[in-house]
């Protein structure tokens, strides 16, 4: 194992570079719309899911949905 990293130096000198402020918040913007547009269509999924579901529960009980 390298010893600088054993005693934290090159923790100390590791820059890591960041985008400037205008990206970060194009970078966050992004994020949020696709966490919106996830939730949107676990949505959608669930609703789908549940006609499914009495669907065919109709089906074998011989109903017509």
């Amino acid at each position: 194992m390298n010893p600088l990293i054993d005693q934290g130096i090159a923790k100390n000198r590791l820059h890591i570079p960041l985008p400037d402020a205008t990206i970060q918040r194009h970078i966050v913007e992004e994020i949020e719309n696709r966490r919106t547009d996830a939730r949107k269509l676990r949505v959608k999924a669930e609703a789908e899911l549940e006609t499914a579901k009495r669907r065919i529960e109709a089906m074998l009980l011989g109903e017509t949905a």
